[in-house]
């Protein structure tokens, strides 16, 4: 009977101690799966960092190739003054083009390219262009005026848009970027009071980047996709030059 007992309280121990032992692998598991999760995201993150940090370093790379090329160019007394379309501030070299110095140059691990899309304005294809891109080729927006308004506004009839809101975009940008709170013109300008509604002042100074556009009367995401390609903001201040020999 004894013995019958003791059987008996072993086999009820063997079952606790196997009960215990598969708990302690279910948790060893999960512990494992959650630590191998963790590891894998500490190692994508990981991956992601260097990545980011090359490609920052890539692009430092490109930009000081560039700065070279544009220094080279001006020592050449024959190709500094003779920029065109597709030789801009490079020295113009019968063995040399603009995809062969400036498509995937090496750097370290890496390569780095140097080039821009160049867009039909007639509604054309866009097609890649290796090299720089003059910005004295567009139009400048910091130089628009009462007097010169029609340039502007011709890029946006031109681009497809209505003429009477291509006039009310150019002279609410002539009437941002002066230091006057007079509409310079009363049909279709905005001063302070228009944008003081939007919750928002009327800068009164030049325009400091392309997106700032968005905030003039008139201006929509779709006028402003196909305007800036053709616009910029440089010099801030002069007045409104285009060179056509690297113009579009």
């Amino acid at each position: 009977m004894e013995k019958y007992r003791l059987g008996r309280r072993l086999q009820n121990n063997s079952g606790i101690i196997l009960f215990i032992v598969l708990w302690a692998l279910v948790i060893l598991t999960t512990l494992a799966v959650s630590l191998g999760r963790g590891t894998n995201i500490e190692l994508t993150l990981a991956k992601y960092s260097i990545a980011k940090l090359k490609a920052k370093y890539l692009a430092w790379g490109g930009l000081v190739y560039a700065i070279h090329q544009i220094s080279l160019d001006s020592e050449d007394k024959d190709s500094k003054d003779k920029d065109t379309l597709t030789y801009c501030a490079i020295s113009i070299d019968a063995e040399k083009s603009p995809e062969s110095l400036f498509k995937e140059r090496p750097l370290g691990d890496g390569y780095f390219e140097v080039a821009f899309s160049q867009e039909d304005i007639l509604g054309g294809k866009s097609s890649l262009r290796f090299g720089l891109e003059d910005e004295e080729r567009k139009i400048n927006i910091n130089a628009t005026s009462v007097s010169n308004e029609g340039v502007l506004s011709s890029l946006i009839v031109l681009l497809g848009f209505d003429e009477e809101l291509a006039k009310t975009i150019v002279f609410s940008v002539v009437d941002w970027i002066d230091a006057e709170d007079t509409l310079s013109q009363q049909s279709y300008g905005a001063e302070e009071d228009y944008y003081a509604g939007l919750g928002y002042h009327c800068k009164n100074k030049p325009f400091d980047s392309l997106e700032e556009l968005l905030l003039v009367k008139g201006m929509t995401k779709e006028i402003f996709k196909k305007i800036k390609n053709y616009i910029t903001i440089f010099p801030k201040t002069g007045g409104l030059k285009i060179n056509f020999d690297t113009a579009s």
